[in-house]
Parts: structure tokens; C-alpha cells; sequence
């Protein structure tokens, strides 16, 4: 199919009788949206590929969750009909992470933050924000990874002095093999979350790694990937609503000398396990009834429709959010 062009990949579509054609690149790198443009499937979807709507009025619908985006508060933002799933996408950690360590800040005393996004997240604006955290505990620390090879950091050491943070108080670490990069989490205590576009498979590594990330959710859906993260395993304490309460709440994470956070550390692979995200047999269910659902709609002569599907105990519920269910 690579070398077909879109209109005759189109006809190829049709000619096959595909009943639900599905996009996972939306507007990124080798796309075939000009193919779903020409509508060559009764029903189409967009799903994962893109952290936005397609802008296509031949997509019907768009498939995501209530933590990613809360139904009825970002529908205006998509050409496409909402459809919240259990969970976005089902995260697998990897089988050879190192175990959870205890918490690092309980033995030196101050708090080491981290971040493992790659460093075209990392704006001045996120630095200084960060910043704020920092000098609000005067002895916490920071570990970056996944920086460039080179060794070379100077701009992100002069914005972090331009803020009053000491080159001393920074680690940097140069990306590395899946194992290196997970024992760095030996080493944080939390993670700050970039924006407004905020990690995501990063996020899924430092929770499994029993370190929580601290987020700033945004209005976008690269900007609240964190937010449904932490939305997931019951931990929309750290999802901030300003850069107040960001600060706020990291400072917050020093409480009771470090108990509650080291508690947290210990118990989130299990939270994972528990949640939707972590369970690939209960998105699988809720897909597969999303699109008889969609099917339905379209052979019954109705238009496109969001609606949710709630798998959470194993079976799937509809709940219609429009119209009442086919």
C-alpha cells in the first residue's frame, strides 16, 4: 500500500469493502489523511498517532478518554465526535526495569527532582518555572537525562542561573540503553513534567519506577498527557492548575519528612496494575464495543455521535453522552 498514492489507495479501500478505517498518524511524518479525505470507509477514526483533531470532516470520530480530554469540555476543539475509551492506550512497562528503590530523599535528607524529557521540550519558560520549585527548596537538586551526547548543556545551565539555580544543583545525564535510563530513577524522588506539550512514555517509565511526576495541565491534548497519566493511578494531586499551585504542590511532596511520598514509591506499580492504562484486556473491550457501536450508528442512518464506553469492571457499559445508544 506505501506506494499507492492517496486516490488510489482510496479505491483500493473501497474496492476491499472496509466498513471502519482507522488513522493512527493524524498530521504527522508519511500520513494518508488525503486518503481519508476522499471518505473510502463508511466510518473513519483517528486514534493515538496525533495529540489533536485531523480537521477533516470526512473523520467521524476521535478516540481518546475522560482524562485526556473531560467529555464536553474540548469537543469544540475537534471536527471529529469524542469517543472516551477506559483508558487513551494500554502502557507496557519494560520486562527488565530494575526494581523500585527506596526513597532517595529519606536518606539525603532534600528532595531530588527529575526530568527525562528530551531536551526540545525543555523551554526557558519550563526552566523557570522549575526554577520557582527549586529555590522554594533551597536544597533540593535536579537530575536531567536524555540530553544530548555532546555533553553540551550551556544554555540549559544559563537559563537555570539566570534563575538563581548553581550549576552545582543540576546532573546531567546523556541519553542511554533502557536499563541505564531506568536506574536513573534510583536517583529522583519526583519528576517535573515539561509544556505545554508534557512527556507521556517518559511519565509511564518514572511511575513503574515508583517516581510520580508533578504536572501543569494545559488546554491542549500534548498538554494534558500528564494529567491523564496521573488521572489514572488516583494522583490528580500532582496535576497543577497554574504555576502557583505547581510550586505549591512540589513543595508540598517535603511533607512529614518524606513518609507519604516514600509510601507513594512503594505502592505504584501496583496502582498501575489496578488501572485501566495497565490493563490492555480492558481497553481491547472497550474498543472492540466502540466500533460495533460506531457501526451500529452508521448502519441504523444516524449521524456521528460522542459517546463513552466504561470497561472498567470488565464489562462495557454505554453510556451516550448525545443521543441515546442504537
Amino acid at each position: 500500500m506505501a506506494g499507492l498514492s492517496d486516490a488510489a489507495l482510496a479505491e483500493k479501500i473501497r474496492a476491499d469493502g472496509i466498513d471502519v478505517l482507522i488513522d493512527l498518524s493524524g498530521h504527522t511524518s508519511k500520513h494518508r489523511l488525503l486518503s481519508f479525505a476522499r471518505k473510502p470507509a463508511p466510518v473513519q477514526v483517528s486514534w493515538i498517532g496525533y495529540p489533536g483533531t485531523t480537521g477533516l470532516s470526512s473523520m467521524d470520530y476521535y478516540l481518546c478518554d475522560r482524562f485526556v480530554l473531560p467529555p464536553g469540555q474540548f469537543d469544540h476543539l475537534f471536527t471529529e465526535k469524542l469517543v472516551h475509551l477506559p483508558a487513551l492506550a494500554p502502557f507496557l512497562p519494560y520486562a527488565e526495569a530494575p526494581p523500585v528503590n527506596n526513597l532517595p530523599a529519606l536518606s539525603n535528607g532534600y528532595l531530588t527532582f527529575g526530568s527525562f524529557n528530551r531536551p526540545s521540550k525543555i523551554s526557558r519558560a519550563v526552566i523557570a518555572l522549575w526554577s520557582q520549585l527549586l529555590r522554594a527548596l533551597p536544597d533540593s537538586r535536579m537530575v536531567l537525562g536524555a540530553m544530548r551526547e555532546d555533553g553540551q548543556y550551556d544554555t540549559l545551565i544559563a537559563w537555570f542561573a539566570a534563575e538563581g539555580i548553581a550549576r552545582e544543583r543540576l546532573d546531567f545525564h546523556p541519553r542511554s540503553n533502557m536499563q541505564a535510563y531506568l536506574a536513573l530513577h534510583h536517583q529522583v524522588d519526583a519528576c517535573l513534567d515539561a509544556f505545554p506539550y508534557n512527556g507521556g512514555t517518559t511519565t509511564w517509565h518514572a511511575l513503574w519506577m515508583g517516581v510520580p511526576t508533578l504536572t501543569l495541565a494545559g488546554s491542549t491534548v500534548a498538554g494534558r498527557t500528564g494529567a491523564c497519566i496521573l488521572g489514572h493511578v488516583g494522583l490528580d494531586a500532582l496535576v497543577a492548575q497554574d504555576a502557583a499551585a505547581f510550586v505549591q504542590q512540589g513543595v508540598s511532596l517535603a511533607a512529614d519528612n518524606f513518609s507519604t511520598l516514600a509510601n507513594l514509591r512503594s505502592g505504584l506499580r501496583k496502582r498501575f496494575a489496578q488501572s485501566a492504562a495497565g490493563r490492555p484486556e480492558v481497553i481491547a473491550a472497550g474498543l472492540e464495543r466502540a466500533l460495533r457501536s460506531m457501526w451500529q450508528r452508521w448502519c441504523a442512518g444516524l449521524p456521528a455521535a460522542s459517546f463513552a464506553v466504561n470497561s472498567a469492571s470488565g464489562q462495557n457499559i454505554f453510556n451516550t453522552m448525545q443521543e441515546a445508544e442504537v
